[in-house]
């Protein structure tokens, strides 16, 4: 049985590298019987957490949220392609890994 990776694109800005690098990932897992996924945050649309409660204490409730949520659950493991950028985290990257709690367990 192959493993599902999901590899999240942490960068959306203009020049940015993660596609290139996350295409040949991919081709590279397919070689050896990964099954990686991409999932580009520049084309996701995960609107910013404004919950009044922390998603470790509460469900994500909006639909965009519970999207995002079913594409990390049934992962088996997640790779970021990410940058830094003056010395800290992108607020896209930030937003998506706050948006969820459970989901990022065991991977």
């Amino acid at each position: 049985m192959s493993k599902k990776i999901k590899m999240i694109i942490g960068s959306v800005r203009q020049g940015r590298l993660g596609e290139p690098i996350g295409q040949w990932a991919k081709a590279q897992a397919a070689g050896v019987g990964i099954e990686l996924e991409i999932l580009d945050l520049k084309v996701i649309d995960i609107p910013f957490l404004e919950a009044p409660i922390p998603p470790a204490y509460a469900p994500v409730d909006t639909e965009k949220a519970k999207q995002w949520a079913a594409m990390i659950a049934d992962a088996d493991g997640i790779v970021f392609v990410t940058p830094e950028y003056n010395r800290s985290v992108q607020k896209k990257k930030k937003n998506a890994i706050d948006h969820l709690s459970t989901e990022w367990n065991g991977k």
